[in-house]
């Protein structure tokens, strides 16, 4: 079959191309129905056909402004000044004041926040200039090369990033520096383990954690650690304020709260804590703050409380949002923060652009500042607080149908039915593959107690219609549909 989009040397005649283009728009339009995916499928996003018309590029520091007219950085400053507000960092932006709130819009989605946190993380220990140092006198423990930890559970990219910026997990420097030593049990592991394994709830270990810390602290090793407000299979959120306050413990007893970095800063040492908390909160950190607001928050979980994973812990140094998940946005966006002391000194000062290169790239999608203020300008609190319960009303509703399923029906198998708290995920046992295909499941092998596992999960999102899970209910209930 001839592909209608391959492109030669010479021009598509216009009816080729128009239908061509006219395929690929019935595809996109028919599309919005999977429940396997993070993305909010069906958003008005009203009369933004100019968004498209033309170039828009905010290009440098979001609040530079510079001579390129086209461009939407007062909107981006607006969503920014929103989101730290909302994640425990009081706007605005002030640039001398080192507790203030700095970050930017992101054009690849929260992959990018993580990369730039990392790099972030990585430039602080290894003692490179600070933006706004605190000067300090006196001897200090000199650091370690840093080691990066995060969950089995965390998004793919944090491991790739580890790979792009040379930062070590426990395997590398285990296996180099400390042979046969690791404080849990078996090999250095890559990855801090899941609670409970793969059947857990896909939070962090925070015991295998702490002895993984305990031993990298005593050895002056500083740590960067990655926590999920919403992992990505499970959509479970680690235990952010423990974790904070394991790491402080660890390294109180062992280094001190800080550490110093060699003259370089003006000639003068600067004074830095010993761990970074990086918190992907790509689907979570858009929707849990309303968790928090609910008159009803203390029974929508039976009691669990919703889990704290913002700047208010004091350990969380950046974090993370997409725009196309919860919120939605017919590209992938996001927003990355983090405080003023945290920054490095960025490159010199582009003349050309005009604006300070602060950012992971230079050219910045400036279309995403104005789908995500709309969507904040047209969403009170009240509102957005009535859909995040509305959506966990939906998956607890979701997750009550599939066990009733396997123990009401005789050729229904056990369907490993789960969901962690305060998740809108829900994963149970494979079903057959076109039923994977018309509801559009995302499915992932897991193992178990040694045995390997075909899951599949789907997300409950801010336009999952009740009809549509009830439909894949009836699917399942069918026989052969295991």
């Amino acid at each position: 079959m001839d592909d209608p989009y391959e492109l030669h040397a010479t021009a598509m005649p216009l009816e080729q191309r128009r239908a061509a283009l006219t395929a690929l728009a019935g595809k996109i339009r028919s599309g919005g129905t999977e429940l396997g995916w993070q993305v909010t499928w069906n958003v008005d996003y009203g009369d933004f056909t100019w968004l498209i018309g033309g170039h828009i590029n905010n290009i440098g520091d979001p609040f530079d402004d510079n001579e390129f007219s086209s461009e939407t950085k007062a909107v981006e400053r607006a969503v920014l000044d929103y989101f730290a507000e909302l994640w425990g960092i009081p706007p605005p932006h002030d640039p001398q004041d080192r507790n203030s709130y700095w970050g930017f819009l992101l054009t690849m989605g929260a992959s990018e926040g993580n990369i730039y946190g990392l790099w972030n993380a990585r430039d602080y220990f290894l003692g490179k200039d600070l933006l706004l140092p605190e000067h300090s006198s006196g001897d200090g423990v000199e650091p370690r090369e840093p080691v990066l930890l995060y969950s089995v559970e965390s998004h793919y990219s944090v491991g790739k990033t580890a790979h792009v910026l040379l930062l070590e997990t426990p395997a590398d420097v285990g296996a180099r520096r400390y042979p046969g030593q690791c404080p849990i049990e078996g090999e250095w592991p890559q990855g801090v383990p899941a609670t409970g394994g793969g059947s857990g709830p896909g939070t962090i270990d925070v015991h295998a954690l702490r002895a993984l810390v305990e031993f990298f602290a005593a050895r002056h090793h500083p740590v960067i650690v990655v926590l999920n407000a919403g992992t990505t299979f499970k959509g479970a959120c680690d235990d952010i304020a423990a974790v904070n306050e394991i790491l402080a413990e660890c390294y109180s007893a062992t280094t001190g709260p800080s550490w110093q970095t060699r003259p370089g800063n003006g000639g003068r040492p600067d004074r830095r804590r010993w761990y970074w908390i990086h918190v992907d909160g790509a689907l979570g950190a858009a929707y849990l703050p309303f968790f928090a607001m609910a008159p009803e928050r203390a029974d929508l979980e039976s009691g669990i409380p919703v889990p704290a994973f913002d700047f208010a812990v004091p350990g969380v140094c950046s974090m993370v949002v997409s725009a196309h998940k919860w919120i939605g946005s017919p590209w992938p966006g996001g927003v990355y923060l983090t405080r003023n002391h945290y920054r490095m000194r960025p490159p010199p000062f582009p003349e050309y652009v005009g604006s300070a290169d602060t950012m992971l790239a230079g050219s910045r999608n400036g279309q995403t500042a104005v789908v995500m203020w709309n969507f904040l300008a047209r969403n009170s609190y009240e509102t957005q607080t009535t859909e995040a319960v509305t959506a966990l009303r939906l998956a607890q509703y979701t997750e009550a149908k599939l066990s009733a399923l396997q123990h009401n029906s005789d050729h229904v198998p056990d369907l490993w039915v789960g969901r962690s708290p305060w998740s809108l995920s829900i994963r149970f046992r494979r079903p057959a593959q076109d039923i994977v295909d018309e509801f559009g499941l995302s499915g992932m092998r897991v193992q178990v107690q040694g045995a390997d596992r075909a899951y599949v999960h789907l997300y409950i999102m801010r336009d999952t219609p009740r009809d549509r899970i009830d439909a894949l209910i009836r699917r399942l209930a069918e026989p052969g549909a295991f």
